[in-house]
């Protein structure tokens, strides 16, 4: 938005003294704060989180919680039955976990609804739960770690890969992989990695298996977040021939207007492993892999 605004206001003045014009043009532009939601139903740590919170003015640094919000998650099963699973969640700062123990099960969907007091309710699109795509292996080239694993065939997958590098036990760096498999569907030791390398003595990585919405939803978060990084760094050439950011939008709906609303709630399968590498005569080897807890 920061950016439509640059772009108005200089066509305004631009126009102005072409017509030589000295009308006063008014630059104030009404902020409009918007729900925001983001979390997911978790079959490897059998709960349900999620976040809520307002957007802010752009010069505010202090986030709006909304505290006092009723959800409730449902499920779907594969012959059409709808229940609840549960409405009993605990809540801080925003934040809100699911009180009992869940079990998700594989081919399930699974959606929320949010009512927040005076204001809009929300829904997120269902999703399916995924089943778990396995780690099979890890192999280092060039320092850089290389994550495989077995593609699903005949169906489009995406996957969100995760990868934490560790030094003595202290995480240090991370790494994150947005991808859909359109150029290895079904394809045996399919391989993701990192463009860069980092030093590192445990890796902890995460393979998780997600669905169409939820990988637009990284896309544009990675989108996002490449788009703070150059400007931050200074890279980018200007304001007036940058792109522009995107909105942070997923499978949320406002169900009280019927429109996109930001934010995205996903059904979460995955692998995690931990990777524990030595280094001997130059030579970095994988000496153990385990399920992580």
């Amino acid at each position: 938005m920061k950016k439509i605004f640059f772009l108005n206001t200089f066509l305004l003045l631009c126009s102005g003294l072409l017509m030589n014009c000295t009308r006063e043009v008014t630059s104030e532009v009404e902020f409009v704060p918007q729900i925001f939601i983001t979390g997911g139903v978790n079959a490897v740590e059998k709960k349900a989180t999620l976040r809520i919170q307002r957007s802010v003015p752009i010069d505010s640094n202090t986030p709006d919680f909304v505290t006092n919000a009723k959800v409730t998650l449902y499920t779907k099963d594969k012959n059409g039955n709808t229940s609840v699973v549960t409405n009993n969640f605990s809540e801080s700062n925003g934040a809100y976990e699911s009180i009992d123990i869940i079990d998700p099960i594989v081919g399930n969907q699974y959606w929320i609804e949010v009512s927040i007091p005076n204001e809009d309710s929300f829904k997120s699109i269902p999703e399916t739960l995924k089943e778990i795509v396995p780690i099979k292996s890890i192999e280092i080239v060039n320092n850089i770690p290389r994550v495989i694993f077995d593609d699903v065939e005949n169906e489009r997958n995406f996957y969100y890969l995760s990868i934490v590098y560790f030094i003595d036990f202290n995480p240090i760096d991370s790494d994150e992989i947005v991808i859909n498999d359109i150029l290895f569907d079904g394809n045996k030791d399919t391989f993701l990695e990192p463009e860069t390398n980092k030093a590192f003595d445990i890796l902890l990585v995460q393979l998780t298996h997600v669905n169409a919405n939820t990988y637009q939803y990284l896309t544009n978060v990675d989108t996002l977040r490449e788009f703070r990084n150059v400007n931050i760094e200074g890279e980018n050439p200007g304001e007036l021939f940058s792109t522009p950011p995107v909105n942070v939008t997923g499978n949320m709906i406002n169900a009280t207007k019927s429109q996109t609303a930001l934010g995205n709630f996903a059904a979460i399968n995955y692998d995690t492993s931990i990777f524990t590498i030595e280094i001997a005569a130059n030579k970095i080897m994988v000496l153990s892999k385990k399920q992580a807890p």
